[in-house]
């Protein structure tokens, strides 16, 4: 058993670092670009002579070109998809293999197959599987009007490529690959203004050679403008998996932890009953040292087989691990071993095993020939007068009384692991429970309106007479710079349904006024009370000497920061002021003035709005659905939520152990006296009985301090947990499974008795009493 708890914290650490470099290996073995071209238009011919200067650059390792044309999605059943962000088709056969990526289901697309293709595992797009066909709406524009062709395309594989990974940084792309085969079917359909010739570049030293490369393009005189490093990207994916990483460190540590307690004290009740032959051994003429060295021993052995099971179970257990989006990115899946985690593991359990062993051994040794006078229990004592049944008594007794000389048990120790066993359940339950909360609620993570929307000016009003809008404000976001950081505010119209959320603090209201998100306000030393300056953000091609518009605003709250600006968005960045104060130093456009936040009755269905009498009047590009548009962070922490429930479930699984060592060891020692309670008259009924409250009692105790304390731990830890993503932090108790655990440990602890208590009932007393 510690073998196997200390295998399951290795194996955790292990997938920690596994991991951490998932996706920089999932780069490496795609031999992930470093630069990629976009916006060029879409006459091929015209290009073409460029995209060979291109290759030809000395930088240039290898280069893909490819197309991104601009479809309309339909599945089978006719419904329309927003998916994928890119549709990508590479112009060459040559290119297939030098774009490679990761298949996690299916098969690649056949180059002379136009009807096939590979879809992103993070496109969106509800019942889209291996096998299913979509339709993909072709335009002719060169027709007037222009000519409409329907190409339906066979999903054959889930391909994962670094490009499609959710980050924190950067904006990602899921994508719909195709076969050179549907470039040259189609042709006339995607060669049209509305649809990208792109290339993708991998440098011969990386982005050690981006400067020399740009400088080159610029001298060859090649109109192309390269957007930044991918690098960029991969380094907000690396953050995004970030909370899968510390998820499973976590876990390691805490079944380090739980198994050192645990563990802990069944070694030291092994010392602790041993001791009773200490003096029997010092008449035999044995001294300390000797008792010493034997408790050595047995503990180097215990210790040695530990050690191995948590090698081979940790080897074992390896394909687990990671978790998440880390095990989409993870480039070798299956058994892994590494040496270093395993070494320091199986280490660990030696010097741990050995040392706990040997101080509890010294102590049981120094205090074996003092006498051991034992308090009677005060619950015993109440449980007599109240005229409950001898076995009821005798039961309570030996669970709470751990008895002296030859029939100790040390089962205070036993409560103990029981009591981490029900808190760790109880734990993980408020934390998953809340965790579902949060990725169910958009106001924890900062939204108050349902979708946001641009128009032209007679929308609002329109919208305002609408007895299916509740509320809806004029707003959107505004780019300032805090502290020499670049950011996006919320802008808004104070009162009402729609405002920012406040986890500190207050609104502001004023034209001075301003609500920091929590990394901002870090960054920035700030605090409620204290002013920041803040900077209009400066244009794109803006002259780096302008000086910029600034003003000084009060901190007036602390606010979690909506992630609806862009799929970058980074938790915790940002700030919330209002369309008086953010007109200070940033005038309001015309995009801006009519961008608007709305929030819906109940029960209604966006889509319909959009839909309906409005949709003329809406403009089809800037229309967010909130709820579609969660936080990278959200999707990724999702991946976590089984963390808890597997360290509840070891945990329990740990002081079910105990329990039945404890049962164990109690019957065996105590025999004597249950030797004595049926020479008074104790039935095999009244023996089970007796065994049965024990078990009872014992788990009523780990229920009456386990519960309490695992709702005050989970609502804690996920108190830390919501810090850290940057949301508003609302614990929620689930009362339902929670009231279901006392039965079900009540009788799963009656079942781990059943065992002890017949072997106690056909305890024969004149064996017993003979050979004692």
């Amino acid at each position: 058993m510690i073998g196997l708890a200390a295998g399951a914290a290795t194996t955790a650490a292990a997938g920690a670092r596994r991991a951490s470099t998932a996706f920089p290996r999932l780069v490496e073995w795609s031999r992930g670009f470093d630069l990629s071209t976009g916006g060029l238009e879409a006459d091929e011919e015209a290009w073409l002579p460029g995209l060979a200067e291109i290759e030809r650059i000395p930088q240039v390792a290898e280069a893909v070109r490819f197309w991104t044309p601009t479809f309309e999605f339909h599945t089978a059943a006719g419904r329309a998809l927003t998916f994928p962000s890119l549709v990508a088709i590479v112009t060459r056969s040559e290119d297939v293999e030098r774009a490679r990526v990761k298949l996690l289901e299916g098969r690649q697309v056949r180059l002379d197959r136009p009807d096939e293709a590979t879809v992103s595992f993070a496109a969106e797009g509800p019942g889209v599987h291996i096998g299913d066909r979509l339709t993909l709406v072709l335009r002719d524009f060169s027709t007037d009007p222009p000519a409409t062709l329907d190409a339906v395309v066979r999903i054959v594989g889930i391909h994962a490529d670094p490009g499609e990974f959710p980050s924190v940084n950067a904006t990602s792309f899921p994508g719909l690959n195709l076969s050179p085969a549907f470039l040259n079917a189609y042709r006339p359909f995607i060669h049209d203004d509305s649809n990208q010739l792109g290339m993708a570049i991998r440098l011969r030293r990386g982005a050690a050679d981006v400067d020399a490369f740009r400088a080159e393009a610029l001298r060859r005189k090649i109109p192309i403008e390269f957007p930044s490093l991918n690098a960029e990207h991969h380094k907000g994916v690396e953050k995004t998996i970030r909370f899968e990483t510390a998820a499973l460190w976590l876990l390691a540590g805490l079944l380090a932890l739980a198994g050192f307690a645990i563990f802990g004290q069944a070694l030291a009740r092994q010392a602790y009953l041993d001791a009773d032959d200490h003096p029997t051994l010092r008449a035999l003429g044995m001294s300390r040292s000797d008792m010493m060295a034997a408790g050595a021993c047995r503990a180097f052995g215990i210790a040695v087989v530990a050690a191995l099971v948590t090698v081979v179970a940790a080897i074992l257990a390896s394909p687990l691990t990671p978790i998440g989006i880390a095990r989409v990115a993870e480039p070798d899946p299956g058994i892994r071993i590494d040496g270093a985690v395993l070494g320091l593991g199986a280490l660990a359990t030696l010097v741990i095993v050995v040392g706990v062993t040997l101080v509890a051994t010294w102590r049981a040794v120094a205090r074996s020939s003092a006498a051991r006078d034992e308090r009677p229990s005060r619950l015993v004592g109440s449980l007599s007068r109240l005229g409950f049944p001898p076995s009821a008594i005798s039961g309570v007794r030996m669970a709470v009384e751990p008895g002296r000389g030859r029939t100790a048990v040390p089962v205070r120790s036993a409560v103990l692991s029981m009591v981490m066993g029900v808190g760790a359940l109880v734990a993980s339950l408020v934390f998953v429970s809340s965790l579902h909360h949060l990725v169910s609620t958009p106001r924890l993570y900062g939204f108050t309106w349902d979708v946001q929307l641009s128009g032209s000016p007679t929308l609002a009003e329109a919208l305002h007479t609408d007895p299916r809008v509740l509320d809806v404000h004029r707003g959107g976001a505004s780019n300032i710079e805090i502290a020499g950081a670049r950011m996006l505010a919320l802008v808004y119209e104070p009162g009402g349904l729609v405002h920012p959320v406040v986890a500190e603090g207050r609104v502001p209201t004023g034209s001075d006024e301003i609500a920091l998100g929590r990394i901002t306000m870090r960054r920035a030393g700030a605090h409620l009370g204290s002013q920041v300056r803040v900077f209009r953000a400066r244009d794109e091609g803006e002259d780096p000497n302008t000086e910029l518009p600034s003003k000084l605003y009060t901190v007036v709250g602390r606010v979690v920061v909506p992630g609806f600006f862009f799929e970058g968005h980074e938790p915790g960045v940002g700030a919330a002021l209002t369309k008086e104060a953010a007109a200070a130093i940033q005038q309001v456009n015309s995009s801006e003035e009519f961008s608007y936040l709305v929030r819906f009755a109940p029960g209604v269905d966006v889509e319909d709005v959009r839909r309906g009498p409005h949709g003329a009047a809406i403009d089809p590009n800037i229309y967010f659905v909130v709820p579609q548009l969660s936080p990278a962070d959200l999707g990724t922490i999702q991946g976590v939520s089984e963390i808890p429930v597997v360290l509840a479930a070891l945990l329990a699984a740990m002081g079910a152990a105990t329990m039945i060592h404890v049962l164990v060891t109690s019957v065996r020692r105590r025999r004597r006296e249950l030797a004595m309670l049926k020479t008074l008259g104790f039935v095999r009924g009244q023996t089970r009985a007796t065994v049965a409250w024990q078990t009872t009692t014992m788990a009523v105790i780990a229920l009456v301090v386990g519960i309490p304390g695992g709702i005050a731990a989970g609502r804690w830890g996920w108190q830390l947990f919501a810090e850290q993503l940057a949301v508003l932090p609302e614990p929620i108790v689930p009362l339902g499974a929670i009231a279901i655990i006392a039965p079900a440990t009540l009788v799963l602890a009656n079942l781990i008795a059943a065992v002890p208590a017949r072997t106690a009932a056909r305890t024969r007393p004149a064996l017993v009493l003979r050979s004692e």
